[in-house]
């Protein structure tokens, strides 16, 4: 009687856990129908930032297929990133107690002469705890949440791509 139980909670469990739309950290479901295949060029005025990276993982995961500026039929223009870091509280010692991280980039989309969007921004943004006595492992923190927030805005801008040739 209470293996049945058991079994009827951890269903009802699992089943919440998809109706409420939860998944994998990393995981897009909604990513890629019509960048399948699509043939997309990527060009940004810092070629090698962890953002275009980023971005380039982002497009193959979506399965877009990713070519040479003369090949593509879709060219996607990346700005550079831009990081912005603003206190939200101190400490008594008039020291940053909480800190709020946004991550922005502007984007283009075009097809030969026509732009499909044009000179748009995404951004992201996140909260992290300011530790003053722990200055290394805060920056070592501080590295990481770039480097998650950055997979995180391209997936957005990958979605508002998607998005936008869907339309």
């Amino acid at each position: 009687m209470k293996l049945v139980a058991r079994c009827l909670c951890l269903c009802g469990l699992l089943i919440s856990l998809t109706g409420c739309g939860f998944q994998l950290r990393g995981e897009s479901a909604t990513v890629g129908q019509s960048l399948n295949q699509a043939a997309i060029a990527l060009v940004s005025v810092e070629s090698h930032s962890e953002m275009v990276r980023a971005v380039n993982q982002a497009l193959t995961a979506a399965n877009a297929q990713l070519v040479s500026r003369e090949e593509a039929v879709w060219v996607l223009h990346l700005d550079r990133e831009a990081f912005q870091q603003r206190n939200l509280s101190l400490t008594v010692q008039a020291r940053a107690a909480e800190i709020e991280l946004t991550l922005s980039i502007r984007f283009s989309l075009s097809r030969g002469e026509n732009i499909l969007i044009d000179n748009r921004a995404v951004q992201i943004s996140r909260q992290m705890l300011n530790d003053p006595g722990n200055v290394v492992g805060k920056f070592e923190e501080l590295q990481l949440l770039k480097s998650e927030m950055r997979r995180d805005l391209a997936e957005r801008l990958v979605q508002q791509v998607d998005h936008s040739l869907q339309s």
